[in-house]
């Protein structure tokens, strides 16, 4: 199956087959639990198809994985997610552990900013600040 990728891949490089097929791969992987060869099948539908129908979805997989793997380049990953897609459902996720990437040693950033920003931004959602806490200072409902 996945030679047969590559192979749609290498003779119709722009077509929406291919997209559909590296989407595929990914999703294979993805069910198998190898997040990481999951998505490398979707960073290729990122670079080859960037507004693609399935590009909402590698995007947010890419940046999860890279979290999980603790790559360097995961709140970038989270930004650009959130920058494309700010009121998408897997927003407050983003910002969520963005938030929690924050926590780790060596790392710049105010978490309460992201809560402050996930509450202004997207009102509904799980993590907004209760009433009568302070400023910044989000937590579950």
């Amino acid at each position: 199956m996945l030679a047969a990728i590559d192979q749609v891949i290498q003779k119709y490089p722009s077509s929406k087959w291919s997209e559909g097929r590296l989407d595929g791969g990914g999703n294979y992987y993805w069910v198998e639990l190898n997040r990481s060869q999951a998505a490398s099948y979707y960073q290729r539908v990122l670079d080859n198809f960037p507004s693609g129908k399935n590009a909402y979805n590698c995007e947010w997989r890419v940046a999860w994985v890279a979290y999980l793997n603790r790559q360097p380049d995961a709140d970038g990953k989270f930004i650009a997610f959130l920058r494309k897609y700010p009121v998408s459902a897997n927003a407050p996720n983003a910002l969520y552990w963005l938030g929690r990437g924050a926590d780790r040693p060596g790392v710049l950033r105010m978490p309460a900013a992201i809560s402050a920003m996930a509450a202004e931004t997207l009102p509904g959602n799980l993590f907004r600040p209760a009433r009568g806490s302070a400023p910044g200072q989000a937590r579950l409902r």
